[in-house]
């Protein structure tokens, strides 16, 4: 009986990790970006392995190849894209496209 009580409590505690969310071709995806663009704000954000850009689903994260320099890493929805270019320090370069419009901001962690 002391057995079945200790595997239970075992069970019941244990924690279930989300899944993470993965850009394609890069090994360390962030799993949060807060962007700046002039006076609107966007949040990235992965819920249970899956991207959303505000609210919108992400349909498809990848990464641009480039000869030289920082990888930038592009979240794309059915209204736009949003670009990414992860640099060492704080603040990393953005590009928002929607409607035609591009808007150019910078992101953190």
């Amino acid at each position: 009986m002391k057995f079945l009580f200790v595997l239970l409590l075992l069970l019941s505690s244990r924690t279930y990790a989300a899944p993470l969310c993965e850009v394609y071709g890069i090994s360390d995806s962030p799993q949060a970006l807060t962007c700046k663009f002039q006076r609107d704000k966007i949040d990235l954000a992965c819920l249970d392995g899956s991207y959303f850009l505000d609210g919108e689903l992400v349909e498809m994260a990848f990464h641009l190849e480039v000869e030289e320099g920082p990888t930038p890493l592009v979240f794309r929805t059915k209204s736009g894209d949003l670009t990414v270019t992860l640099n060492s320090g704080r603040h990393h370069e953005a590009v928002l496209s929607r409607h035609g419009k591009k808007l150019i901001g910078n992101c953190r962690f």
